[in-house]
């Protein structure tokens, strides 16, 4: 039998459980709240939700996955890693992870299991072939198409023998989620893609920026920096409706005396069909340039929505200068930015995020009324975004003595929730 000082002392022993059990949660909740650097880590190129609480990043050195601490998985791949230079990464349904790599003349595609092990099931033991029917292939974009996914690239059979750019023919290849070229696609899985006139394709426009899927499964081929926008039917076929002739151009638009606004990235896609172009405004004043953040709006059918902003764009201003590099759209409809933010002195820079209402006006109603920065120190660029429940998000960049030397990937947690009363 217990007396009662046994009784007092394993009371007192679970109490003291509790409170160290309270407080490791404590201890981790804030360690998931911090800037987290990640030394000797390359730029990371892509960031992507894995399940509610883990992050998959694609980066120079290959990829890996972090907790909801972020801290790297070391479970994952080898102690952490996938010896894989990615161009694209994307998470299927069942948690594997599909892998696009671009070597000099031949890409891949590589299926991996969630450990982060080659998925051998997948085309010949793991690895696929992009073949455009070239002699040198680049593959540049992916997308996921009911099962199945479309590359985008482009083939050619010369490069430029004094930079050893590749600009050739933009093409799609789709294939089966089995790895098998879908024959039922284009031509024999293969299809030709017009994204520019024929002069811009004597100056060397370049290839694809991305291929993205739309609402109802047709595709959405963008060139870099938005200079045009293509609509394809499932099937491949293009949609001739679309902006003027099937295409929707988009070099640079004006935002009053000296500036252009100049799109820096794929557009984001609505649940409705429109898509929101974002990028940077630069504006010379007294020979000195600052940039900010501008978006713009296209309906369906591929034209400038007027309605959105001031006839069809939206510019957030600033003291200082911001670079936007990704964006994600939230369930509310609200979008969040990821952006450089350098103050006029231009002698640092820190990551940053806005929070736009729909209409693209700044949410003054979110945390830092619509703005949010992150100072770690030193050179921080802004690289990709990550949307979370609850008004969070991660960002994800790279800090360092300049933006050219960075020491490591900086992982940033930030609060975008609305402020209280509003």
């Amino acid at each position: 039998m217990i007396g009662w000082r046994g009784r007092l002392v394993a009371g007192a022993m679970g109490v003291l459980g509790l409170c160290l059990v309270a407080a490791g949660a404590s201890e981790a909740r804030s360690a998931a709240q911090k800037p987290r650097l990640l030394p000797a880590v390359s730029r990371p190129s892509e960031a992507l939700a894995y399940g509610s609480k883990r992050v998959l990043v694609a980066s120079s050195k290959g990829i890996t996955r972090l907790l909801r601490s972020n801290a790297i998985d070391r479970s994952f791949g080898t102690d952490g890693w996938v010896d894989i230079r990615p161009t694209a990464v994307r998470v299927l349904p069942s948690g594997k992870i599909l892998v696009l790599s671009s070597g000099s003349d031949e890409p891949t595609l590589t299926r991996l299991l969630p450990s982060g092990d080659v998925d051998r099931r997948f085309g010949q033991r793991g690895i696929v072939s992009v073949d455009f029917g070239y002699r040198y292939n680049r593959a540049l974009s992916m997308t996921l198409q009911a099962g199945k996914v479309v590359v985008a690239g482009e083939g050619s059979e010369s490069v430029d023998s004094r930079t050893g750019e590749l600009f050739g023919t933009k093409m799609l290849e789709r294939f089966k989620p089995n790895g098998v070229v879908d024959h039922g696609f284009g031509d024999g899985g293969r299809l030709t893609v017009r994204l520019a006139n024929r002069s811009d394709e004597r100056d060397g426009v370049p290839g694809f920026a991305s291929i993205q899927t739309l609402p109802g499964g047709g595709l959405l081929g963008t060139n870099d920096f938005g200079s045009a926008m293509v609509k394809l039917h499932p099937n491949g076929s293009p949609v001739t409706k679309f902006g003027e002739g099937g295409m929707a151009r988009r070099w640079r638009v004006e935002n009053g005396p000296g500036s252009k606004f100049l799109v820096v990235a794929p557009p984001l896609i609505l649940p409705n069909g429109a898509l929101v172009l974002f990028g940077s405004v630069s504006r010379f004043s007294n020979d000195v340039r600052s940039n900010t953040v501008a978006t713009s709006r296209y309906g369906p059918n591929g034209r400038l929505d007027t309605s959105y902003g001031k006839g069809g764009y939206a510019v957030t201003r600033y003291r200082g200068s911001a670079f936007p590099a990704a964006a994600a759209l939230r369930p509310d409809g609200k979008i969040v930015i990821a952006m450089s933010r350098q103050r006029p002195t231009g002698k640092h820079s820190r990551l940053g995020a806005l929070v736009l209402r729909p209409n693209g006006r700044l949410d003054r109603s979110s945390a830092g009324h619509g703005e949010v920065t992150v100072a770690f120190g030193g050179w921080a660029t802004s690289q990709s975004v990550v949307t979370r429940r609850g008004g969070r998000a991660l960002l994800f960049g790279t800090v360092g003595a300049t933006d050219q030397h960075p020491h490591g990937m900086l992982v940033a947690p930030v609060s975008l929730r609305a402020r209280r009363g509003r």
